[in-house]
């Protein structure tokens, strides 16, 4: 077995030191004496609302671009061909939709978690709701992200994946526990600079290594990979043109507008402007990356296409494809199989990061903001406050790697297992935003309803898929005559047609299956409970252009709200902006709202 020489755990190491000190240094810097000052709260998961493009724009990319997206795509690549890259296409329709329908809205209202919209919209309870479903969603997500590097480093390393798992989780909640949102996008802005340049190295070298660029064309050609445009209208089919566009369109909203995590990033920009270029300059950089990583897939197939690896039992994954492809390539290196490493790990950390930095301002804004508090000294209160968010992302760490160790037994691909979380549990989220602010009739009553009939219908059916083993892709053809003392040519891997089942649904149509579900519920429960017609509702609430087509609908669009909205009296709001901190006051318009809770 190839593994690492000294060199390569030095480059590696010095990673995650890195990483350690940033953690430390922004939390010192703003935390105890630098720039001690009472805003904490906006600090530790806003930034102080002060981050510039650069910075931002990197963090974006590298959030949900995870190791889950390099060994995955990699792995899809190897195993399907290229017709994943057409989520990419997807990417220009999602990403202006959600720079210009969602975050406008979510950044004139200056706050904290994402989910104090709908509480703003519909009331506590669907807030609560919502708060509930993104951390289970989180939860998992961050366990299979968190699961995928340490799988990468027990390659590599030989050391036991258990292991890999627990000293992965550690450095990750360490520094996020400690630096906050500034030390999460930072950090991201180094391991996107480190992702970039790993991935550049690996994907050159590969290409040398088998005979250039027309070469690894012909063989991916040669062996049925270059795929790209499969039009096949089976909405049971696992991947085609249809559901790789819609269905990823869908799913990459339920990603880049409503998820509290990239949410949480665009709130933390100096200007709405800043925050909308950010994200639409990631539309051309996320599909660059991808295209980079089919690029990836191709080098790895080509140079493995007389052994295939997993067949041959030099693996026991799919996942581990392309870790094994790497250290075979560069081990006579060193220390490039350090920076392959690193690039992985970068990958995991950064997403890592923002989930677990994401959840403690949910769990903090959203969920405990209804207990009552008897500390009235404001003072105390603030660092109490400071003290629970770093306490519970310790914990968050904690639980991420207790099922991290449970995905290590997953029989699925990490790639269509998260992908599968966002639609699940990401498409209802999605589904509540959007009947938020583009419907205006639906009430709280018809929100709430949609928003459950639309969780029990996508869980049934993902649940489902993976219990009853549903949604397996046939591998393409692989061949083993060039491994040793083998005495087969070639094997094809099919999986049984199980014919009509709705768990054979395309795991990327889970979001659009949401979207369906929720709308009609919540219009359904909404007429027959009055719609909205005798309240009046701010149109600061809803998408700019649906006020202007307010006589087709049945609502009222005044220019102030007049619901009662609970705040800080104005001495004490300096102190804090967490809504977990207001109090009952008074009635006001949003525009005051937004005034004294910044």
């Amino acid at each position: 077995m190839i593994t690492f020489h000294w060199s390569d755990y030095f480059i590696f190491g010095l990673l995650l030191l890195i990483y350690a000190v940033i953690g430390l240094y922004f939390k010192f810097k703003y935390d105890y004496g630098f720039k001690r000052n009472k805003t904490v709260i906006k600090e530790y998961f806003l930034a102080n609302r002060k981050m510039g493009l650069i910075p931002v724009t990197a963090s974006i990319l590298v959030s949900f671009m995870s190791a889950i997206s390099i060994l995955g795509t990699v792995s899809e690549v190897y195993v399907s061909g290229i017709e994943y890259a057409v989520i990419g296409f997807s990417y220009f329709i999602a990403f202006p939709l959600a720079a210009y329908v969602y975050l406008p809205t979510f950044y004139r209202l200056k706050i904290v978690s994402a989910h104090e919209y709908l509480e703003l919209r519909f009331g506590r309870l669907i807030r609560i709701c919502v708060s509930i479903v993104f951390i289970i969603q989180m939860i998992f997500y961050i366990s299979v992200v968190l699961y995928a590097p340490a799988l990468a480093f027990s390659q590599v390393s030989g050391l036991s994946l258990w292991i890999s798992i627990l000293s992965t989780g550690i450095v990750c909640t360490f520094y996020t526990a400690l630096g906050g949102m500034r030390a999460v996008i930072w950090t991201d802005l180094m391991q996107f600079v480190i992702m970039l340049c790993g991935m550049l190295t690996v994907v050159i070298v590969g290409v040398i290594r088998v005979g250039g660029v027309s070469a690894v064309w012909e063989i991916s050609k040669k062996n049925g990979r270059i795929n790209l445009f499969n039009f096949n209208p089976d909405p049971f089919s696992r991947h085609s043109f249809w559901s790789l566009f819609f269905g990823g369109t869908g799913m990459c909203m339920s990603i880049y507008a409503t998820n509290q995590a990239q949410v949480q990033r665009y709130l933390s920009c100096r200007t709405e402007k800043i925050a909308i270029g950010s994200l639409m300059i990631n539309t051309p950089l996320t599909f660059g990356f991808l295209w980079l990583l089919i690029g990836a897939g191709l080098v790895t197939f080509s140079s493995l296409a007389t052994c295939d690896p997993l067949t041959s039992g030099e693996i026991n994954k799919g996942d581990q494809i392309f870790p094994y492809f790497v250290i075979r390539l560069l081990h006579q290196y060193s220390p490039l199989p350090g920076l392959f490493l690193s690039t992985i790990f970068a990958a995991g950390l950064s997403t890592i990061s923002s989930g677990i930095n994401s959840l403690s301002s949910v769990i903090m804004e959203d969920i405990l903001s209804v207990c009552p508090r008897n500390d009235v000294d404001i003072a105390n209160r603030v660092n109490r406050t400071a003290l629970y968010a770093k306490i519970i992302a310790l914990t968050l760490g904690a639980i991420t790697i207790t099922f991290a160790f449970l995905f290590s037994l997953a029989s699925s691909t990490v790639l269509q297992i998260a992908l599968s979380l966002f639609g699940m549990a990401g498409g209802p989220i999605l589904s509540v935003f959007t009947m938020g602010l583009i419907i205006p009739c639906v009430n709280a009553k018809g929100a709430i309803c949609g928003l459950i009939g639309s969780i029990l219908v996508t869980f049934w059916i993902g649940i489902g898929a993976i219990v009853t083993g549903s949604g397996v892709s046939n591998r393409l053809p692989v061949n083993v005559s060039g491994c040793l003392n083998n005495t087969n040519n070639a094997t094809v891997i099919n999986v049984t047609n199980k014919g009509f089942s709705i768990y054979n649904l395309s795991y990327l149509y889970y979001t659009l299956v949401a979207i369906v579900v929720c709308t009609i519920l919540s219009i359904f429960v909404s007429a027959i409970t009055g719609f909205n017609s005798q309240k009046k509702i701010s149109k600061n609430l809803f998408f700019v252009l649906v006020p202007k087509l307010s006589k087709y609908w049945p609502v009222q669009f005044p220019d102030q709200i007049t619901d009662v909205v609970e705040i800080v009296p104005k001495e004490t709001t300096n102190f804090i902006i967490a809504s977990s901190e207001v109090q009952l006051t008074q009635h006001i318009s949003i525009e005051d709202f937004n005034k004294n809770r910044i």
